[in-house]
Formats: structure tokens, C-alpha cells, sequence
């Protein structure tokens, strides 16, 4: 199977499938997916905020709209063309600059 960028594998790699992926741009062509990831990612923030403020069953919430945004991030990465070496080369930048060796 082939796996776009990410959820868990059993190397602890963050995979989702590419299947996935095709069928939500196919479904969803009509829509600008920027649009789709922005709304999930402030969906995101109000469940982390209702978390901070003590809401019961806030995490639930978190886990589905965490999911939501790592889909999106994985439409909107195909649509612009950015790839996973792309996003592992920017996190390589991030750890270089804490000087952080996670290899």
C-alpha cells in the first residue's frame, strides 16, 4: 500500500494511505482545500482551548480534529506539490536549530 505523509505504521512512522488521499481531492475538487485545512486548524485551536479550560471530554474532541488536520495537511502537501522529503528536510532545519540529534 502506498501512504501519503502521514499516521502510524509499525515503524512509528506517520503514514496516511494514498487511496485516501486521491478520494478526498476527487470528492472535494470543487472546494479549495487551503479553505478546508484553515477551518480545521481553528477547529483544532477552540478544541485545545476547551481542553485548557477544563472541558470534560475535550481530549476526544482534540484526537478527531487532529486527525481532520493531518488529512488536510496531506491534501493540501499533493495539491501544492510539496513532499514528504520537503517536510522532512523543514524538520530537520527545526531540530538543527534547537541542535537536537533525533536520528
Amino acid at each position: 500500500m502506498k501512504f501519503a505523509m502521514m499516521a502510524i505504521d509499525r515503524n512509528r512512522q506517520l503514514v496516511i494511505p494514498e487511496k485516501f488521499v486521491d478520494k478526498c481531492i476527487e470528492n472535494f475538487k470543487e472546494t479549495d482545500q487551503r479553505q478546508i485545512l484553515e477551518e480545521e486548524c481553528a477547529e483544532l485551536i477552540q478544541a485545545i482551548s476547551k481542553n485548557i479550560r477544563g472541558k470534560p471530554n475535550s481530549i476526544d474532541q482534540i484526537k478527531e480534529e487532529m486527525t481532520h488536520v493531518l488529512i488536510s495537511i496531506n491534501v493540501v502537501a499533493r495539491k501544492l506539490g510539496i513532499s514528504q522529503s520537503d517536510i522532512l528536510n523543514e524538520i530537520s532545519k527545526k531540530c538543527n536549530k534547537y541542535g537536537w540529534d533525533v536520528d
